[in-house]
């Protein structure tokens, strides 16, 4: 019978079997079966026909409400083009977000959507969703139902029918108009409570008790014995921006807990609202959709509950909406509206889809107006109890104002045994405390009543302290702080404060009330562990020196072992020797350095730096041993990042080496290593750039990510045989991080590579704040002049290894005279008798340690003699504590050879350089700056000398043929080499040249070229002298 009255409706209507564009919307609270049954028929019938539907709580169909039956909504569209889609997914959002992906275009104009009610939640269904509406196209649409029986809820997209997924039909057009509306007509009455536990739309608690004992107290015992059936008329109602929106119950879990229609987040504000006819009876559609805007079409997705509670009487405003356009829906578990760019879930509220083509007609169906018939609530015992409830809620919440300060004087008492507690007047005169505070500052309460509060007060604290305090309390504003008062056998206990201004009913102060905490033993525990970190860093200070004082010997006779006459083996052994010393004291220094992070010892600058140069000269600094193993290395430097940035170069330099030399280390010859700086934010003030290093290395397995920032950690133990490391340059480098401010991250696929990266903040400078780093390096010309110096030098130093090793120095010097003291109190007595040009005064003597000693000669002596500390003390702060004292310079442990040849050069009686020790120098200065090792920073100057030979003659040829384009970027190209480097003196030059060829100038640098051609001699023999 039903097919034979659909296709006389289809002959009726003059819809033929292979008409196109028609939107048929299925709503059925008939069994499964019959719905497929319809279902296919249309199918078979109306092939091209869009068939979309849901199970559903009940139908609306030309203005009426039915239920136990199946509705058919057939909409022919002549200027829009329809799509139609489905999806299934465990996932609610994951559910929307690939329904997103799919149907949005430019185009879409509006969205009808259909979502099972009980397999996922509505509210992270349309925040997957909407991902992807950029066009803000209108979503309508509701939540499949199942006649409150709650047990399946079934979409249909075709023929086919499941759970677990949504179904949805995309409309476009540019003659296609899409309005929309919504009525809620239920009101919020009583207090207001606030959800005090919840996981997305399941509660648990309100105002901290269980959901259903609020539910009891408020509704009443019965409403909560038929739960959910008799509440769900009830909702709860809560501000969502603009909007109220309410939450209708969906189930109850045997643990109490209630499943609602939408997400209740803890801390949500809700009331309990109650169903108003006349609300809702009131409705009218908005201006814009009078009868005289030509209609053509009304689909409504109204709540359950408005028809539990409203029942027929909703009717007569869906005749209403009616002689607006022809009107279908259905009864959901919760209904969709797009309001001003975001589509909400909504509840207990009707919401309504208005379409309508411009330069159609269609002829509105008209329902006979009949007499409403008003069902009688089966819950009135629940309404009745409602309004019961709210009116004494509003009695006691008189008396409880009434009762107020009685209620704090008690809970006064309940605390008394547990927190510290005293009142006192505006003037601060103490006029309450309780047993607690007796206790713990030793005086009665008679002795304190009547004082002021600083009966207690410790005198070392800072009057800042309580200035700050007043000027916040009198404000009218809470004070919270820790510091330390004195009881009264004079005794230190710390407290942790809350002072808290009390007001009148005028909001003026009479009073302010101090609830403390005893944090004596806490605060006693913290210092011990500061003490042990302290000890930890003496420990490894002393540790430090006890190594590196043999280390002195051994680094320092293999360096004058290397420059005797040995034959090819026993060079092999002395350079072994020597590589396995310094590789030791890397370690060392590393230890020292994760130390002094961890102790929180580590101090930073904040100095100007022009970022594209410093983040270059780590780059280039790294480009040759990256193109030792054919790696394609790579940089990128946003260009809208300021010209001048503050920060501490030095560590954000051993930030960048480690990562870019790790990367490198980890990636096979031929492979990729990328680093990128780019500007991510900005204000007036300030830059964030997010710092990125790529390698297509060996990669990290998933388990390990966790460990690789530990120290002395790797992904595998294997790591470190195969390429070396203490497991300390990530450690240190996230620790460094940290320290900024920022998070050092990494993502890896074993095999595939790893991606470091971390964004830090740098305030904005102006650009003449850069200034050129000064080098304070002086050295002799020509070691011929350091053979010829004439100096009177003594040693203080206790370890006769040393002392072997300083003289064995010495001895190339003819004339200058050593003189050796065993600690400071002979070096003070060698210093009354004799006249000296230079001292090396060792810290860690016996009997009287070099600071001492320096002190005694300048406060006692009052002599200027330079006095260079000697030592291998290496921790934050060694070398300004030993300036502090009236020392000269610092010399560390193990004696770098070149290092205090630099210093016998630069406190001599001549200024004339060492040529011979300039590369050295330039050796020392990249492992200072930059932390690379010897090695490393050789080869760098070897490949720079080779590219300075190529490169000088084609610039004097270029110059010469007055090619200023060829001579900038020569110039250019050598300059940053040389920057990289800190060949300041080439750098300089090559600089003066560029941004003369820049401006279309060739400069006459004769001079210059005669320098740099001496500067290469210089490098070319120190370099094979070193080799």
């Amino acid at each position: 019978d039903t097919q034979d009255a659909f296709k006389d409706f289809l002959d009726y209507a003059g819809i033929a079997g292979d008409t196109q564009n028609i939107l048929i919307q299925i709503f059925s609270s008939e069994k499964k079966e019959r719905m497929e049954s319809i279902a296919s028929e249309v199918s078979k019938t109306l092939p091209h026909a869009i068939l979309i539907g849901a199970s559903t709580a009940g139908e609306i169909i030309s203005g009426k409400v039915i239920d136990r039956s199946t509705v058919l909504s057939i909409s022919l569209f002549e200027k829009s083009t329809l799509h139609s889609f489905d999806a299934c997914d465990t996932d609610s959002y994951t559910l929307g977000l690939s329904l997103s992906k799919k149907i949005f275009t430019k185009e879409t104009k509006c969205v009808i959507t259909f979502l099972d009610g009980l397999a996922h939640n509505g509210q992270e269904y349309l925040q997957g969703l909407e991902a992807m509406n950029f066009n803000n196209a209108i979503i309508a649409g509701g939540m499949a139902a199942d006649m409150l029986r709650f047990e399946k809820t079934y979409t249909l997209h075709g023929n086919t029918i499941f759970s677990g997924g949504a179904v949805c039909v995309t409309l476009s057009g540019d003659d296609l108009e899409v309005l929309q509306d919504y009525n809620l007509g239920w009101r919020a009455v009583g207090p207001t409570f606030r959800v005090t536990k919840s996981d997305g739309a399941r509660v648990y608690e309100i105002d901290n008790r269980p959901v259903k004992d609020v539910y009891e107290e408020v509704l009443g015992s019965f409403a909560v014995e038929n739960m959910p059936a008799s509440t769900i008329e009830f909702p709860l109602i809560l501000q969502d921006e603009e909007m109220q929106v309410a939450r209708s119950m969906l189930s109850v879990a045997k643990d109490g807990s209630i499943l609602y229609g939408g997400n209740l987040e803890e801390g949500s504000e809700v009331r309990f609202g109650i169903g108003s006819r006349t609300l809702v009876n009131q409705y009218n559609p908005k201006q814009q959709l009078k009868e005289s805007q030509n209609l053509q079409a009304c689909f409504i997705y109204s709540c359950i509950a408005r028809k539990m509670f409203l029942d027929k009487e909703l009717e007569k405003n869906f005749r209403i909406l009616e002689n607006t356009a022809p009107t279908s829906g259905f009864f959901t578990y919760g209904e969709f509206f797009f309001n001003e760019k975001k589509t909400k879930l909504l509840n207990i509220t009707t919401t309504l889809l208005f379409l309508r083509e411009k330069g159609t007609k269609t002829e509105n169906y008209k329902t006979e107006e009949k007499e409403n018939i008003r069902n009688i609530s089966k819950t009135d015992s629940a309404l009745f109890n409602l309004i019961e409830y709210v009116t004494t809620a509003l009695k006691e919440q008189e008396k409880s104002f009434k009762a107020s300060k009685f209620k704090l004087d008690e809970f006064l008492k309940a605390l008394d045994s547990v927190v510290i507690i005293s009142r006192t007047d505006t003037e601060g005169i103490i006029t309450y405390v309780n047993e607690q505070f007796e206790k713990i500052s030793g005086y009665s309460k008679e002795e304190l009543i009547g004082k002021p509060h600083s009966i207690v007060r410790n005198p070392d604290v800072p009057d800042e302290i309580f200035a700050e305090m007043w000027e916040t309390i009198t404000k009218g504003n809470i004070w919270k702080g820790e510091f330390s008062n004195r009881a009264k056998d004079g005794s230190l206990y710390y407290v942790k404060s809350s002072i808290i201004p009390i007001h009148d009913e005028h909001n003026r102060i009479i009073e302010y009330m101090a609830i403390r905490e005893d944090v004596t033993s806490l605060v006693e525990s913290r210092k011990k562990a500061e003490e042990a970190g302290a000890s930890q860093a003496m420990f490894l200070a002393n540790m430090s020196h006890e190594i590196r004082t043999p280390m002195n010997g051994i680094l320092g006779f293999s360096e004058l072992l290397a420059k005797t006459e040995l034959d090819a083996a026993q060079q092999k052994y002395v350079k072994a020797i020597g590589s396995s010393t310094k590789i030791l004291l890397d370690i060392v220094n590393d230890i020292l350095d994760s130390s002094k992070i961890t102790n929180k010892k580590i101090l930073f600058e904040k100095i100007a730096l022009n970022p594209f140069e410093e983040f270059m000269t780590t780059y280039e600094l790294l480009k040759l041993v990256a193109q030792e193993k054919s790696i394609n290395y790579t940089v990128f430097i946003d260009e809208k990042i300021s010209k001048c940035l503050l920060s501490d170069a030095t560590r954000l330099r051993q930030i960048k080496t480690n990562l870019l030399s790790n990367a490198i280390k980890f990636t096979p010859k031929f492979g990729e290593v990328k680093f990128s700086v780019s500007l991510v934010s900005e204000d007036a003030q300030s830059q964030t750039l997010l710092f990125s290093v790529q390698d297509s290395g060996i990669g990290i397995p998933e388990d390990k990510i966790k460990d690789i920032f530990k120290p002395f950690s790797q992904a595998d133990a294997s790591t470190t045989r195969k390429f070396g490391g203490t497991g300390l340059g990530l450690s240190i480098s996230s620790d460094l991080i940290k320290a900024f401010g920022s998070e050092l991250k990494v993502e890896s696929v074993v095999g595939q590579g790893s991606r470091f990266y971390f964004t830090m903040r740098f305030d904005v400078c102006k650009e003449e704040e850069l200034q050129e780093e000064v080098q304070s390096d002086t050295v002799c010309e020509k070691e011929e002049d350091c053979d010829k110096l004439h100096l009177e030098v003594l040693v203080a130093e206790d370890y006769d290894v040393n002392r072997m090793l300083i003289e064995s120095i010495f001895q190339k010097y003819k004339n200058i005279t050593l003189t050796f003291a065993a600690n400071g109190k002979e070096a003070i007595e060698q210093i009354e008798k004799n006249s000296y040009d230079l001292v090396f005064m060792d810290i860690n003597m016996p009997v009287l340690n070099g600071t001492d000693a320096t002190q005694y000669i300048r406060q006692k002596l009052h002599l200027d003699v330079p006095i260079v500390a000697l030592t291998a003390n290496a921790l934050e702060g060694d070398r300004d504590k030993f300036l502090a004292c009236g020392m000269n310079a610092y010399l560390s442990k193990p004696i770098d050879v070149k290092e205090l040849e630099s210093i016998l050069c630069k406190y001599s009686k001549t200024e004339t350089q060492v040529q011979s020790l300039y590369v050295e120098t330039l050796l020392e200065r990249l492992k200072l700056k930059v932390g690379l090792s010897e090695s490393v920073s050789l080869k760098l100057l070897r490949t720079f000398l080779e590219s300075l030979k190529e490169l000088i003659p084609e610039l004097q040829e270029a110059m010469e043929l007055k090619n200023t384009q060829r001579v900038y970027t020569t110039a250019h190209k050598l300059k940053g080499a040389a920057s990289a480097l800190y060949i300041d003196d080439i750098s300089d030059i090559m600089l003066k040249i560029e941004q003369a060829a820049h401006k279309g100038v060739i400069l006459e640098c004769t001079e210059d070229m005669q320098r740099i051609y001496e500067y290469i001699k210089i490098l070319d023999a120190a370099v094979e002298k070193i080799i």
